[in-house]
């Protein structure tokens, strides 16, 4: 009996001391944590016999029975074994002897028997990251009993009550992965509940999956039809099924629009369009692909929710894919379309491919495409998405320049849109800042290649001889699209600050539109409330969080630099362009080039040799006239300022990152990847932190 008290009073005494840490530790926990903890520490003193001294000296002397089960354990040569480990093993040895004691001893009466203690309480988790979760982690969940998969339905009614049902639950079920998502992400490796909430979060994430699948498949008229077909007796005995008269197509459905929150860095007229998502005056209902990569790739279907038409402008936009299995897309919108009251519209869209490694999204498919503004779940950032719209816009503008000047008319195509689409898509695909984005290599000459000589050999063998019209037509594509991206550059805007600087706060950037409307008090009311949700952050031991901050503060510079950088290239450019004999050497070689490349040159090897040697004359003048100008750019005040400005922006990154190794040199690279991962999915899920 003494032993076990003994014994449970060093736990109280070693939980004690655990929980006074954790509350007078500079990083506290959350209050209602604190609740908690102050509530089982009162347990613990009361397990104590409530000591005047705090447990001070139950705590001294926990330590000195540690130390000394420590030393047996050592001349025994069983070394690695916690100290809660240790005492675990002395309450349940000693429990054990007390219950034999009580087994074999004599009959009630000859000799008085101590009453047996309660039996100790169950040890709780191991206090690292604070979790609301109950000492001791409860039975798995089960999965969810999936429905079977309908063949198809009799009524386009039936459809809906079938979705209706199901919908909330796989919701739910993928709010339940993220929330165990979180409590992972929250729970050291070597705790118990760790094992316990990754498989819950296994659990209700394969559901949901599962769900969803079956809810896509039943919502797709291709796969799940209406009516379900029936079968008739012919005259002889045979069975025959008649065609289904195809019921009104039931769209997939997705939860895009639906009271969305909203951040877009400042573009006006993108601004106005999720305002109207977020004030549920308007809802996506879905966005459809086509199956395209350039041209007409998405139907964006609006539904009026309220009792007034309404009048809504599409912003220019990036079209992610949720999934990130297909391709995103930018559209540069413009169209203004009149909704009438609780009534849905279909709009067209016109954009282009971002992510050339992936399939498009198939015709009629929905679900996949959101629209990164308006979608709080976007993968790529906002002032990702601008950077990508700012490019491609330019790429726009310069194909529509070059073909007013006549420039892409050497093209082996006679459409004037066809010829645009193809540098714009082909430009845009080359640009290392896109790729950088989406993860996709830059496009080369040797991809448009590729490209073409398998749509050729869709129409047969390539012989010698098409092979060779092949190879001069490419040549002069891929002419036309360098020609596409010098123009582009010229008249590209210069990128905002906030698309350079995270954090930067919403509303400063370039407008798209000036008539558009500033929204009313409670959207910026809600644009506060999520700038304030983003200010949050996860709070690490203090050198790991002084690494973090370095980290972010070098990752910062480095996006500045870059910044810098191109804006020198920018303003370099411009000064370039005052000099009448640059442009007539731009414009020369930009000529022979497009001789050189074209499919209806007729000189002859020596002609062509000759030009050839022009053309690399008048670049070598070039390239020794732009070193002069860049000397003379450099001292006017615009270059003197923008190469400062780079300047300082190159040594201040060598500076950061010169902080962050310092600041992480005693922590491992594991422990570094680790806290980059959950601080990568903080900045992805935060609202389930």
């Amino acid at each position: 009996m003494a032993a076990l008290q003994a014994a449970l009073n060093d736990w109280y005494a070693m939980r004690l001391a655990e929980i006074d840490k954790i509350l007078n530790d500079q990083n506290k926990p959350p209050q209602k944590t604190q609740e908690r903890l102050e509530k089982e520490k009162a347990e613990m003193l009361k397990g104590l016999g409530n000591p005047k001294d705090g447990g001070a000296d139950a705590k001294d002397k926990q330590k000195k029975n540690s130390d000394k089960d420590f030393e047996e354990l050592k001349k025994k040569k069983e070394k690695g074994k916690k100290p809660k480990d240790i005492l675990k093993e002395k309450i349940a040895k000693a429990l054990k002897d007390l219950q034999d004691c009580e087994a074999n001893c004599p009959p009630p009466g000859s000799e008085t028997t101590p009453p047996a203690p309660p039996p100790p309480p169950p040890p709780p988790p191991e206090e690292t990251t604070p979790t609301p979760a109950p000492q001791k982690p409860p039975a798995l969940p089960d999965p969810i009993t999936l429905p079977t998969p309908p063949p198809c339905f009799d009524t386009e009614a039936q459809r809906e009550a079938f979705l209706s049902k199901w919908d909330p639950i796989a919701a739910k079920e993928r709010n339940l992965a993220r929330m165990a998502t979180k409590e992972v992400l929250a729970t050291d490796k070597q705790d118990p509940w760790f094992i316990y909430w990754q498989k819950k979060e296994a659990i209700h994430q394969t559901s949901a999956d599962a769900l969803q699948k079956i809810i896509d498949d039943a919502a797709d008229p291709k796969k799940t039809p209406v009516p379900c077909p029936k079968k008739t007796t012919t005259g002889g005995g045979g069975a025959k099924t008649p065609t289904p008269k195809p019921g009104k197509p039931k769209k997939p459905r997705t939860t895009t629009g639906h009271n969305i929150s909203f951040d877009d860095g400042g573009a006006g007229l993108s601004e106005d369009f999720c305002a109207l998502i977020s004030e549920n005056k308007i809802r996506i209902d879905d966005t459809f692909g086509t199956g395209e990569t350039i041209g007409h790739v998405a139907d964006l279907v609006i539904e009026n929710l309220t009792d007034q038409p309404i009048e809504v402008t599409i912003p220019p936009m990036v079209l992610e894919s949720r999934s990130r299995k297909n391709q995103h897309y930018g559209s540069r919108g413009g169209d203004t379309v009149e909704v009438p009251p609780h009534s849905k519209k279909k709009v067209p869209l016109d954009g282009i491919c971002l992510a050339r490694n992936k399939p498009p999204v198939g015709k009629d498919v929905g679900g996949d495409l959101a629209i990164n503004d308006c979608d709080p779940d976007a993968h790529i950032s906002h002032d990702d998405a601008h950077r990508m719209m700012r490019i491609a816009e330019s790429k726009y503008d310069a194909a529509d320049k070059l073909e007013e000047d006549g420039k892409l008319k050497e093209m082996p195509y006679r459409d004037a849109k066809k010829r645009k689409d193809i540098v714009v898509q082909w430009s845009t695909w080359a640009d290392p800042r896109i790729s950088e984005i989406t993860g996709a290599p830059p496009a080369t000459k040797d991809d448009l290649k590729k490209t073409v000589y398998k749509q050729a050999e869709e129409h047969g063998p390539v012989t010698p001889d098409k092979k060779k019209k092949l190879d001069d037509g490419i040549d002069t594509l891929w002419d036309k699209i360098e020609l596409t991206t010098e123009k582009a550059k010229d008249l590209e805007k210069p990128p905002t600050e906030e698309e350079a600087t995270p954090g930067m706060p919403p509303g400063t950037g370039e407008n798209i539109s000036n008539e558009t409307p500033t929204p009313g008090s409670e959207t910026q009311k809600k644009h506060k409330k999520e700038k304030e949700k983003k200010k949050k952050k996860l709070k690490w031991p203090k050198p790991i969080q002084d690494w973090v901050d370095k980290k972010k503060a070098a990752d910062d510079a480095y996006r500045e630099r870059e910044r810098k950088r191109y804006l020198y290239t920018f303003e370099r450019k411009k000064f370039f362009d005052k000099s009448k004999r640059h442009g007539e050497l731009e414009e020369k070689i930009a000529k022979i080039q497009g001789t050189l490349t074209s499919p209806l040159n007729k000189n002859n090897a020596a002609e062509n040799d000759k030009l050839i040697q022009e053309r690399d004359d008048l670049k070598k003048e070039l390239a020794k006239l732009e070193g002069e100008l860049e000397k003379d750019f450099q001292q006017t005040d615009e270059g003197k300022k923008a190469l400062a400005a780079q300047g300082d922006a190159e040594k201040a990154a060598d500076d950061a990152r010169k902080a962050e190794q310092e600041a992480g040199k005693y922590i491992d690279q594991e422990t570094k990847d680790d806290v980059q991962k959950k601080e990568d999915l903080f900045k992805a899920v935060p609202a389930v932190w």
